[in-house]
């Protein structure tokens, strides 16, 4: 095996870059839509019965730039939040970080750890709240698929979705 190549199977394994099935697919869009659906009947219960803001503190920006005219914001915001954002971010959790932590720990505890520390990274505790199922079923798709693509898929839909809702608030 020549060096490039080499470098290219070492860097398939700790991404975990691996096509999957189609349902592994169909489970990242299907569940992605489940998830958002589950996220607002919880938010909307936990407003009912706090004075929680309309629209949490983080994602005020988005807000503004999504309702605002479409200009370059709008189209680098929607490129960044539904592409770029997932990309990265399931390379690390799902990729990388994954690929460490199971050198010394079990697929179970992997998958719980990226989990968690998935959620804690968005920081804001009402944004925490509801991203840990989004974080718990991409999880759930990294681990049933042993790819990374089916929870990059999902993630992007998952933040394609909460775009469009933004857009239409």
């Amino acid at each position: 095996m020549n060096m490039i190549e080499t470098i290219k199977k070492l860097f398939q394994n700790f991404f975990a870059i691996r096509l999957g099935k189609l349902s592994d697919y169909l489970y990242a869009f299907f569940g992605a839509m489940a998830i958002i659906l589950y996220h607002n009947l919880v938010i909307q219960f936990f407003d009912s019965i706090t004075k929680a803001p309309e629209l949490p503190e983080n994602l005020q920006p988005f807000f503004e730039v999504a309702t605002g005219e479409h200009d370059y914001l709008f189209y680098y915001m929607i490129i960044s939040v539904c592409i770029v954002a997932p990309i990265i971010e399931e390379l690390f959790f799902r990729g990388a970080l994954w690929h460490i932590l199971e050198k010394f720990l079990s697929k179970k505890y992997v998958f719980i750890i990226t989990s968690i520390l998935f959620a804690l990274a968005h920081v804001e505790p009402h944004h925490i709240i509801g991203v840990l199922p989004v974080g718990v079923y991409i999880g759930w798709l990294r681990l049933r698929s042993n790819s990374i693509f089916p929870p990059i898929f999902a993630h992007m839909t998952n933040n394609f979705i909460v775009c469009l809702y933004l857009i239409n608030w």
